[in-house]
Order: structure tokens, then C-alpha cells, then sequence
């Protein structure tokens, strides 16, 4: 007689789905198990689910004041098929019959999805997953969490290496910074966020102005002369920001003091011209060290004459207001007092930069002779 042979292909798939990486998340960090806001609806989670056998059929979340305790909160999670052809490997699995799936998978809840709204600072929660696949089979995973609803303390930054006194005023290039006291006693530390820059920044700057680090220490910086100012966040392990913190500051100074003006009481020198080298400025040294100006009919006229090339004409005192139209030889370097008399000298240096510590003073017979100084 007449008959018909029909067949199936059967799946036989006896292990439950997996779950694995469940954490907390906030602005793209994960691996977190704080909260950082008592209600609820702040909650954010990234977890992985797969089942390489039948694939999954559903999955749900569910918030909870202690393990299978209290309901506070509960929502399902779309799942995510996609084509084989579509499948690239990168968090996708697919099964041998052809199903495929994301697996990776991020959730952020919202106010409907709860119970209760809030819950409170320090408690403990626990966040639970249930993976089903498509043989029925279950699986779940939980997350032990608490709230830290509060910021991190701030603490100090200095500018300069750990454990070393703070300084305003450097020559070198290289700048550091770093940093103490900043502390969050409910969750701890998770890292700092700090910048180096000719302006404090506030914590509504933009990040990426700011170098994420787990020390407590700036990386050197090569700078151009200025003043810098280091700025340093601490963010907590619920990813909550401290207040920004800045040092005061530091200045970069390459350029040593001017000295304008080094004058000795009751001395004479030889009337003259003198520049600079590699200048073609000429002043007239009178008798008393003092600088004149000359008029500018007579300068190249000056230039002509045999004229003493000195370091800085900035060292004579300049008498102010005043020019001359005649031109004399080159000055003398040397500069004469009476004997047996104190001397008396004085002196203006500028230094627009840092400003002056202190001066040294040494005298002696030669330019060239190794005399002490004197603060």
C-alpha cells in the first residue's frame, strides 16, 4: 500500500544558558558594585548571557532587598537575534542550527520599572538575572550591591613630587604635581582624574581635558615658561566626582634677572661710548657711570668712533631725560673711588617672572678671581 516517511531534527540540549560579567555600570565604566544615587532608577548593568546549544528564549532582571527576598524592582531584557551573516564574532554566537545572538548586553531602568524608589545609603541590594533557553532550562546569576550616595572627601595637590614640600618657582622645563588626602570612607577610591594647564579647571570641565590614573601623581609634563596649575578629581567606586581641587600654582622661569642700574657712591670713570655686542645702540658713559642718550642726528656719526663693547649697558644708571649731540672715544671698564672710604653701592634688578629671593654680593681684585659671596 501507500505510505509516507516524514522525519524532524531534534535538538537535545540538557544544560541550562550561561550568564557571566555582571556588574553595575555609570558613564561607561564598569565592573562596579556601588550605586552611586539611592533611587533606584539610576541603575545601570552589563552583563553577558549565551546558550551555544538552543539559543535563548527570554530574559528577565529582577531587584531584591537580600537573596530570592523582597521584590523591589523587575524587567525583561530584549534579546538580540541577527543573521549568521551578520554574526562577526565580536560579542555574537550563533548555534547549529543557525540562530544567532548578541550576547553582551546593557540595561538602564527606569522609574516604571520599580516597586519601591529608593532605597538607602550603605544598605546592601542584590541584582538578579534569570536566562532561559529554548529547551526551557534556567539559569541565574546575582550581584551583591550597596549605595553610596555621598562624594569623596577632596583633598590637597601639590606641585611638586610625593611626600615633598610644595614650590611656586622653578627653572626646569618639567613639571609634576601630585596629590593626598582624598578619600571616600563608604566605597573607597576608585581613580583620579587630573590636568596640567595655565588655568584651574572646575568638574563641569570637559574630560577629555583631564588624564584618568590610579596614582597620586601627575606624569612630567615639559612646559614653555609660565604658570601652570594642576587640577585633580577623585571619583569614588560608585563613580561619583570629589570636588576639583587645584593647586596654586608654579612658575616656569628660564630667564635669569635684568640688572638695571648697579651704582657705587662718589665713583668717576673715563667719558665715553659703549653698546652692547651685536648692537648698534651707542650711549655716552659720563663721568659719574651715568648712561646718556644721544640725539639721533648724531648716531651714525657716533658709530664711526672707537666704541667699548660691554655685556650690559643696562648696568650704568641711565640719566633720564637727557641727550647730548657730541660724541667722544670709547669708555673705560673700569670705574674709580677714593681710598679708605666704605663703599657704598646699590642696585635695580627686575625679574617680571618669580621676582627676586635674594642677592649676592662678593668683591674682589679681578673679574676672573674666586672671591666668596654674600647673601
Amino acid at each position: 500500500g501507500d505510505y509516507t516517511v516524514d522525519g524532524a531534527l531534534l535538538n537535545v540540549d540538557s544544560s541550562p544558558p550561561e550568564i557571566g560579567d555582571l556588574w553595575l555600570a555609570k558613564d561607561g565604566v564598569g565592573q562596579l558594585t556601588f550605586l552611586n544615587s539611592a533611587f533606584f532608577h539610576h541603575l545601570s548593568f552589563d552583563f553577558t548571557s549565551d546558550d551555544p546549544h538552543s539559543s535563548l528564549t527570554t530574559l528577565a532582571w529582577y531587584l531584591g532587598d537580600k537573596p530570592n527576598g523582597k521584590s523591589l524592582g523587575t524587567g525583561k531584557i530584549k534579546l538580540k537575534p541577527t543573521s549568521r551573516a551578520n554574526c562577526l564574532m565580536v560579542n555574537c554566537s550563533c548555534i547549529s542550527l543557525g540562530l544567532c545572538n548578541y550576547y553582551k548586553f546593557s540595561v538602564s531602568t527606569n522609574p516604571s520599572q520599580f516597586s519601591s524608589s529608593s532605597g538607602l545609603h550603605g544598605q546592601f541590594y542584590y541584582l538578579t538575572i534569570d536566562s532561559t533557553n529554548d529547551a526551557g532550562l534556567k539559569f541565574e546569576k546575582s550581584l551583591q550591591f550597596a549605595i553610596d550616595a555621598s562624594r569623596p572627601k577632596a583633598g590637597e595637590v601639590v606641585d611638586n613630587f610625593k611626600s615633598m614640600n610644595d614650590i611656586d618657582y622653578q627653572e626646569e622645563s618639567i613639571v609634576v604635581a601630585s596629590w593626598n588626602g582624598f578619600s571616600d570612607q563608604d566605597s573607597g577610591i576608585h581613580h583620579y582624574e587630573y590636568a596640567i594647564g595655565p588655568t584651574c579647571l572646575t568638574s563641569s570641565a570637559r574630560r577629555s581635558l583631564f588624564t584618568s590614573t590610579s596614582q597620586t601623581a601627575a606624569q612630567p609634563l615639559r612646559v614653555s615658561p609660565g604658570k601652570y596649575f594642576a587640577t585633580v578629581i577623585a571619583y569614588n567606586n560608585a563613580m561619583d566626582p570629589s570636588a576639583a581641587v587645584c593647586s596654586d600654582g608654579i612658575t616656569v622661569d628660564a630667564t635669569p634677572p635684568e640688572m638695571r642700574g648697579f651704582d657705587v657712591d662718589d665713583t668717576r670713570s673715563k667719558p665715553g661710548l659703549v653698546r652692547e655686542a651685536n648692537s648698534s645702540q651707542v650711549w655716552l658713559i659720563d663721568g659719574f657711570r651715568r648712561r646718556v642718550g644721544i640725539f639721533a642726528s648724531n648716531l651714525l656719526n657716533c658709530r664711526q668712533k672707537d666704541v667699548l663693547e660691554v655685556d650690559a649697558v643696562s648696568l650704568y644708571p641711565l640719566q633720564s631725560n637727557h641727550t647730548i649731540d657730541v660724541c667722544f672715544g670709547s669708555s673705560s671698564r673700569f670705574f674709580y673711588t677714593a681710598v679708605n672710604r666704605l663703599v657704598n653701592a646699590s642696585w635695580t634688578v627686575v625679574d617680571a617672572e618669580s621676582g627676586i629671593h635674594d642677592y649676592e654680593i662678593g668683591v674682589g681684585r679681578s673679574s676672573d678671581e674666586n672671591v666668596p659671596f654674600y647673601a
